[in-house]
């Protein structure tokens, strides 16, 4: 095989290199940033962890506008949703006070709970607005089949929701804020149904 066949290929591959180069930069120009950026998660904590700040915080890095849905089930008061939509509201304003936090209740059906975001986003839209909706892998983007642009986060940290609960069940403080927070929460647990069984003996 001749030298300028080397050469000739060597040329060739630059040409296409260049031509990718310029080709990732027109994808890089025509990709548009859109409006409001989204967040849905649940934030069942007693305080917002390193991957919730760094979540939220890039998401309002890239945009003027940020959305956070709040998941909200309808049984209260249980390990896994320990607090209301009201607590967990204050708890990321004061973090966050520029994001507009909303809730959307939770749903079995995907198709429906899906249906139901698109609306909520929609009611709080300008007109013209776009919108990307933000998750991690292991969030709500499997389940989301709509209408709105989504973008997977590459998580830096990963700290469980479930742990952090179960370290503050084992070390509560004994405080009088602590107190009033059982009070409560006993005050708006549902009623509990209590099942018996009832023998007649007969002769």
């Amino acid at each position: 095989v001749s030298q300028s066949r080397y050469d000739s290929e060597d040329e060739r591959l630059e040409g296409y290199i260049d031509d990718a180069n310029k080709f990732e930069k027109l994808v890089q120009i025509s990709i548009k940033k859109t409006d409001v950026g989204v967040v849905i998660g649940r934030f069942q904590v007693n305080e917002l962890h390193e991957a919730h700040i760094d979540l939220i915080t890039s998401v309002v890095n890239k945009h003027d506008r940020v959305l956070l849905f709040l998941g909200n089930s309808i049984i209260r008061n249980t390990l896994n949703n320990p607090l209301d939509y009201r607590a967990r509201r204050a708890m990321i304003a004061e973090k966050f006070p520029t994001v507009e936090i909303h809730y959307i209740n939770d749903n079995p059906s995907d198709t429906v709970w899906t249906k139901n975001l698109d609306k909520l986003i929609g009611e709080q839209l300008l007109p013209m607005q776009t919108v990307t909706l933000y998750g991690s892998r292991d969030s709500f983007l499997k389940c989301y089949s709509g209408k709105y642009n989504t973008c997977e986060l590459e998580a830096t940290t990963f700290i469980s929701g479930t742990e952090v609960r179960r370290r503050v069940c084992n070390n509560y403080p004994p405080t009088a804020d602590y107190r009033a927070g059982m009070i409560a929460a006993t005050a708006y647990r549902f009623p509990t149904a209590f099942q018996t069984v009832a023998i007649v003996t007969g002769k």
